[in-house]
């Protein structure tokens, strides 16, 4: 965190200061973290294909077109855009976990939702996309999905309410 700016993105920040601590300001070190990332980010898009269609065909190809697709390795190969990575990838592991909430209803899925959430708004506001989401996944009816109106209602709400805590904390400290 840097006071007096605009930015609040703690596990960014803790990140840039553990490759500068590894790596000193050597650009190979920085770029292979973001590497790292993008793939990190390309494995949660595969495992949130996998919670929406177990071993579909496709899942495989879709994630591997993400991966080179010019728009998401120019995310990895601009070093800021690091928070960008963080932010995209827990937001799509909040999505996997609030697909496996909502086919087996346990608070601990609920738990690793609200974690995910939490850490992809440390990583960059842009995360409020995310949670956004990962919410209307729950509140959208589906069949196939055992969820009742009260477990529904209890995951929107601790959903709204780390995002409404994360934002107004953030508000606060700027």
């Amino acid at each position: 965190h840097f006071p007096g700016s605009l930015f609040f993105r703690p596990l960014g920040i803790f990140l840039w200061w553990l490759t500068v601590a590894c790596f000193d300001n050597a650009p190979r070190g920085h770029y292979a973290v973001n590497l790292l990332l993008h793939l990190g980010v390309v494995l949660a898009l595969y495992t949130l294909l996998q919670r929406l269609r177990r071993d579909a065909p496709l899942n495989v190809a879709w994630a591997a077109a993400y991966a080179v697709h010019p728009l998401a390795i120019g995310t990895a190969l601009w070093l800021s855009d690091r928070f960008d990575l963080i932010a995209t990838g827990f937001s799509l592991l909040a999505l996997a976990a609030a697909v496996d909430y909502a086919q087996q209803p346990r608070i601990g899925r609920l738990a690793a939702i609200v974690a995910c959430v939490l850490l992809a708004f440390m990583g960059k506001e842009i995360a409020i996309v995310g949670a956004i989401a990962a919410a209307a996944l729950i509140a959208l009816p589906n069949r196939d999905w055992p969820l009742t109106v009260r477990q529904r209602w209890t995951a929107i709400a601790a959903i709204a309410l780390v995002s409404v805590a994360w934002l107004g904390y953030r508000q606060a400290l700027l």
